[in-house]
């Protein structure tokens, strides 16, 4: 998956599980933006969560920089504590983008890829497991009809 492809606004649908059990699920929109070199681009997501334990809902907010380099993509934390730092760094498999290492946060290690589903779709998945997480996240991206 080119940058090229990912450029754009996206609607996006998340869910959050154990085994089968779902935890939470996530609406939203994301933007892919011209970063400041032709090789990175800006996303930013929002939207909001529902946690099907208690019924609450939260409105959440994300940004990250994608930095494209030669057949390698490195997500690098654009807001929050972590700003400026590396997350991870995937390579492209088939239709996938695989992370080369997992990331390492305190006891908790994320790991998972990208998969192109077709011209204005894609999945993204991460697994989490650690000394208290254990679960895994699912989102699937739509281009959007402006976008």
């Amino acid at each position: 998956m080119l940058h090229t492809f990912f450029i754009g606004e996206w609607t996006f649908e998340r869910k959050i599980f154990t085994g089968e059990n779902v935890q939470g699920t996530a609406k939203g929109t994301a933007i892919f933006e011209a970063g400041e070199n032709p090789t990175t681009l800006i996303y930013s997501e929002k939207g909001e969560l529902h946690l099907t334990e208690n019924n609450n809902s939260f409105s959440f907010f994300r940004s990250f920089i994608y930095q494209f380099e030669a057949d390698k993509l490195s997500l690098i934390y654009n807001d929050g504590v972590n700003i400026g730092q590396h997350y991870q760094t995937y390579q492209p498999e088939g239709e996938r983008l695989v992370s080369l290492t997992p990331h390492i946060c305190g006891a908790d290690v994320y790991d998972g890829y990208f998969e192109k589903l077709s011209g204005n779709s894609y999945r993204q998945y991460v697994k989490v497991i650690g000394a208290k997480k254990d679960y895994e996240v699912e989102t699937v991206y739509y281009r959007s009809e402006s976008g």
